[in-house]
């Protein structure tokens, strides 16, 4: 069952890369491609462009848009090597030098960029090979302004609000002024006193949301008008069509997958609330529904599990502490990482790289302020795959207690996926305005969490600049799809290699069997659309709910009785924000 923890974190980190993968990192199969279509002789390539290099005759030609994409994504690969090492070195190192850095190199990549775009713009996609024109499509899907000012503009906001992230404390009275990572997350880990909590969930948030709040709206309005120069109604069209290529059912599919699942999601959260209520009593936890979202072992009360030890319902089986402290005796953080890295090699995937292990950062720091987010990322360069992590607590699942533990980290996070994106769209659409960003921010928490804040709020505060994903505009709507998609790509692995019986039992250690078929949709990359990746390995081209709700059925059917046992009102139906006009 740990293995199959660790193998619903990998895949959700695969099918992230898979929607969101660069055309640099799939250039070498693009180039398998090209090969196949017009052979490897590259001296006729190359004779046969030189004679097509005048008139717009050259933007048909097979031979010539072979030529420019094989330049294109050599070029790019190393455009993007250099841009994702200035970025490694800047949130590993927040100096004003190594921002700097990032800046210049993200300019002139930008540059080349568009210089590269206007040429691809002028083939006729449609008189070229599928392959040709997918990639051409690609590369023209940009949202990047032709004015350099508003693109410099933009990267500066962007470098300031993430080292404002990174550098930001909060102060506590019964402590010093605390990092984020990892001092104040561990707070909301551990413990259990509702007013400390409730200090700690504030300071971070008035300390990060007003820096951040005008530079996030100078960034909304800068996106929106690139957009709009390049065709889109507004960014959010732009991101949706970059991260979901020809997904034009990706909004009502969201909506769809949410309700399907959020009968499961309304359970849990009465079953939670119902033992918060027990531990603090109806005086925190009150009669409306809604749950105080600083009491859930989580900074952003995205995800649950820290609270089992509470909401357990075999509280002896709680076995956190003992295996935490045997595993933190037996494994350093690099152990750890290595026995993740035994699993994935035990299916016949390749190992991570010497560089891998050499060059991530495992831990913080001391001596410098850094962007401390758990990120991956890829240096499109043959073998520099990097990490930035922060060890932190898990734990160890079975049964009804096991599932549950599940539940918390998985299910709990699907309403916080799905809002984040939905508020920021709305935002990038003019619906939510700077005079509502908090409220309407509220306003949706508790429509689809059913959380509210511990104390009122205001327009004064600015509550998603507290999540990082917000000042680094990353896209977030990936992790709702993966967190589904991965349930429904691991029922196929259990199918494939061989295992019968219930799908919460499954394990796939060691299959071969499992591991190759899992290579060999991956290797494909963005060469093909993702919707015939997911048919490749699954059967369907539809991402599906059933597989998350089978694997939960024993305990969804739990909750229900219990819940009806104990009488607890399903939904938060009467609650309403915590809020003040100022």
């Amino acid at each position: 069952m740990a293995n199959l923890k660790t193998f619903f974190k990998f895949t959700q980190n695969i099918w992230i890369y898979l929607l969101s993968l660069t055309l640099a990192s799939i250039s070498q199969e693009f180039e398998y491609d090209i090969e196949s279509l017009i052979g490897d002789n590259l001296d006729l390539i190359s004779e046969h462009t030189q004679t097509l290099r005048s008139g717009d005759q050259i933007y048909d030609s097979h031979f010539y848009a072979a030529d420019f994409l094989r330049d294109f994504n050599n070029e790019l690969r190393q455009w993007r090597h250099a841009s994702a090492q200035v970025d490694w070195n800047y949130k590993t190192n927040l100096t004003d030098s190594n921002r700097n850095q990032k800046l210049k190199i993200d300019s002139d990549f930008e540059n080349w960029w568009r210089r590269k775009l206007k040429e691809a713009k002028k083939f006729r996609q449609e008189a070229l090979p599928e392959t040709f024109s997918r990639q051409l499509a690609m590369i023209t899907l940009t949202a990047t302004s032709e004015k350099n000012d508003l693109n410099r503009r933009r990267d500066f906001i962007l470098s300031r609000m993430e080292a404002i992230y990174g550098s930001t404390k909060a102060c506590l009275t019964r402590n010093s002024c605390l990092p984020l990572e990892p001092s104040l997350v561990d707070i909301m880990t551990k413990s259990r006193d509702p007013e400390f909590l409730k200090e700690t969930w504030l300071q971070w948030r008035n300390s990060i949301g007003p820096k951040v709040r005008p530079y996030f709206t100078q960034l909304i309005q800068i996106l929106n008008e690139a957009a709009v120069e390049n065709g889109f109604s507004d960014y959010s069209d732009f991101w949706k069509q970059d991260l979901f290529f020809n997904t034009s059912t990706l909004d009502a599919t969201i909506i769809t997958l949410w309700t399907e699942v959020k009968p499961f999601y309304q359970q849990l959260h009465a079953y939670v609330r119902r033992k918060l209520r027990e531990r603090y009593g109806s005086g925190i936890i009150g009669i409306d529904g809604a749950i105080p979202a600083h009491l859930l072992g989580n900074m952003w009360a995205q995800h649950w599990p820290n609270i089992l030890d509470i909401v357990s319902p075999y509280p002896e089986l709680n076995q956190q502490p003992s295996i935490e402290a045997r595993l933190r005796k037996s494994f350093n953080v690099h152990g750890m990482f290595r026995l993740a890295n035994t699993f994935y090699t035990s299916l016949g995937l390749y190992p991570m790289s010497s560089t891998f292990w050499d060059k991530s950062m495992f831990t913080k720091p001391r001596d410098r302020n850094v962007v401390c987010h758990a990120s991956a990322f890829d240096l499109y360069f043959p073998g520099d795959f990097r990490l930035v992590f922060n060890l932190r607590p898990f734990t160890l699942e079975s049964s009804i207690h096991n599932l549950l533990s599940m539940a918390l980290e998985k299910l709990a996070f699907l309403p916080f996926g799905l809002f984040l994106d939905i508020w920021r769209w709305d935002v990038m659409k003019g619906k939510i305005t700077e005079e509502n960003y908090n409220k309407k921010w509220w306003e949706m928490r508790l429509q689809y969490q059913g959380l509210r804040s511990p104390v009122p709020r205001s327009e004064q505060n600015f509550d998603p600049g507290a999540k990082y994903h917000i000042i680094s505009n990353s896209p977030y709507i990936s992790y709702f799809i993966s967190y589904i998609q991965q349930f429904q790509m691991f029922q196929s692995l259990c199918q494939v290699s061989g295992y019968k019986g219930p799908l919460h039992k499954c394990d796939i250690y060691g299959s071969r069997e499992a591991g190759r078929k899992l290579k060999h949709t991956l290797h494909y990359g963005s060469s093909i659309p993702w919707q015939d990746q997911l048919e490749h390995l699954t059967g369907s081209k539809q991402v599906k709910s059933d597989a998350i709700l089978e694997y939960f059925r024993p305990l969804y059917d739990w909750l229900v009785l219990d819940n009806i046992v104990h009488k607890e009102k399903i939904g938060w139906n009467e609650a309403e924000i915590n809020w003040i006009d100022e």
